[in-house]
């Protein structure tokens, strides 16, 4: 490709074929280039356009190939002028660094969206588990009051029990055994009613 001083007689025959040229090649990385043009078809000459850095070969492909000259001469254009291809590269390298930054930010903002998801199904669950909590609050609350109740109930009819007993004339310690028989209460409990 262009890039390294000619010299000899392709000095005299490349300004012929584009007049106006400064020939100049440069060495290019790619495949090794087509050695005989009159096998080449128009494919082959494509490639060795672009990756020969033989002066001999890419005069005789712009001579079997007319049409490559304007594509040959903007690429020779281009490399004279190192600080417009840096330029391409830095706007390439602007929009590549803008993209990437879109990308993330659109990333970022649909991971944002699943974790705010996330969560909400987190608050959601949450307050399923603080009103079963509540609903089993209230009903251990309910059932508190209700044992009270009974609690209160078996004591009021032990005393009467008692108060039945007394009536009847009978000791504290005949009331203290038939309460330990049939409320199945300790004699500790018993002594507490009399």
């Amino acid at each position: 490709m262009i890039f390294g001083k000619l010299g000899g007689r392709h000095k005299k025959i490349l300004p012929h074929l584009i007049p106006g040229w400064k020939w100049i090649f440069c060495k290019n990385i790619c495949s090794s280039p087509l050695t005989s043009l009159q096998k080449a078809n128009k494919s082959d000459g494509w490639l060795t356009l672009f990756s020969s850095d033989e002066p001999d070969v890419i005069i005789g492909l712009l001579e079997k190939y007319p049409e490559f000259r304007d594509i040959y001469g903007e690429a020779y254009q281009i490399c004279l002028n190192i600080e417009k291809v840096m330029e391409m590269f830095s706007e390439e390298l602007y929009m590549l660094d803008r993209n990437t930054e879109k990308y993330m930010i659109d990333v970022m903002q649909n991971e944002f969206g699943q974790a705010r998801n996330d969560l909400q199904e987190a608050k959601d669950s949450l307050a399923i588990k603080q009103n079963v909590l509540i609903e089993t609050q209230n009903d251990l609350a309910e059932a508190k009051n209700d044992l009270d109740r009974m609690g209160e109930k078996y004591i009021q009819s032990v005393r009467n029990a008692v108060e039945i007993m007394r009536s009847m004339g009978l000791g504290e310690q005949e009331i203290m055994g038939r309460l330990c028989g049939q409320y199945q209460l300790g004699e500790g409990q018993a002594k507490e009613f009399l």
